[in-house]
């Protein structure tokens, strides 16, 4: 994994988190089954830890 794909990864955690958030103090539909929200947001939470893993090792100094 390169640089870009570092900044991408990180990406798609941020817009993941930002289309998950509830509405109106209401979650999405499918988030109320307690085990999908839950790997809803670990997925999230994984592509920002290997998002910046892949910046960290491949800075470009």
């Amino acid at each position: 994994m390169n640089f870009t794909g570092g900044i991408i990864l990180i990406a798609a955690g941020i817009i993941m988190l930002f289309f998950g958030r509830a509405r109106g103090g209401e979650p999405l539909r499918i988030f109320r089954v307690w085990i999908v929200g839950q790997l809803y947001v670990m997925t999230a939470m994984t592509l920002g830890v290997f998002g910046v893993a892949a910046l960290i090792v491949n800075w470009p100094f």
